[in-house]
């Protein structure tokens, strides 16, 4: 899914891999896909493809995780259930009718794996009806760059100005509305706050303690996603 990357012989780079806040990436061939009928058997699928736990940088990852549900609904009935964490190993089946849908997924990993972004939970919603190719759905996400150092850590109690970025659908000009919310307690209460110049200001949690990120955002044509994000970085 990623893209190779050119360096220069005889220059010095600097990268930095694998630090929070991880959370789900969109960009080329990632996303919620629509298939076109089967020729033989007329089946039509849902997929979702995308890697949930892309590290700060916006590098591509996969993650071991303890557990995963995702879920489709079709005008508010759940109409399919299973254990991929959006992977693109187990599509959904849909008829041909325009209707709504729904397409969640909640995941969990292990401190011992990684300590930041513990749990993601995402939702796509949006309208589809047959298609004659493999189409991309219009669907978005949001990603937060937090300044944080190699242990996905930060100044406990420090104030910090957070980028946020739409990716997919509701990008850009096509963005209807964007509303942040953050918790210092594992999602139990959420403070909302505004975003503004495309950032975010938040205070850094306590020492070992976490900040959580949730996210909705809707586009234009009433496509909404949304997302969160548990222990998306730690004080230090």
């Amino acid at each position: 899914m990623a893209a190779p990357k050119r360096y220069e012989a005889g220059r010095t780079y600097r990268e930095k891999f694998n630090t929070g806040v991880f959370g789900p990436l969109l960009g080329e061939n990632m996303g919620v896909f629509r298939t076109a009928p089967d020729p033989a058997t007329g089946e039509q699928q849902l997929i979702g493809s995308l890697p949930l736990f892309a590290d700060g940088k916006g590098h591509v990852g996969f993650s071991t995780y303890t557990s995963a549900t995702s879920a489709l609904y079709r005008d508010g009935v759940k109409v399919g259930e299973n254990d991929d964490a959006l992977g693109g190993a187990k599509p959904f089946t849909v008829d041909s009718a325009d209707a709504e849908y729904r397409l969640t997924t909640s995941v969990e990993r292990s401190a011992k794996i990684a300590a930041a972004s513990t749990r993601i939970d995402a939702g796509f919603t949006f309208r589809s009806k047959e298609v004659s190719a493999t189409t991309a759905l219009p669907v978005s996400t949001v990603r937060f760059a937090a300044p944080v150092d190699l242990a996905s850590r930060a100044p406990a109690g420090a104030s910090v100005r957070v980028p946020v970025t739409v990716q997919g659908s509701a990008a850009g000009k096509n963005l209807r509305s964007l509303v942040v919310s953050v918790s210092y307690d594992d999602g139990t209460t959420w403070q909302p706050v505004q975003v503004e110049g495309g950032r975010i200001s938040v205070r850094n949690p306590a020492k070992d303690k976490g900040i959580s990120f949730l996210a909705d955002v809707t586009d234009k044509q009433g496509n909404e996603s949304t997302l969160t994000i548990h222990n998306a970085y730690y004080g230090k």
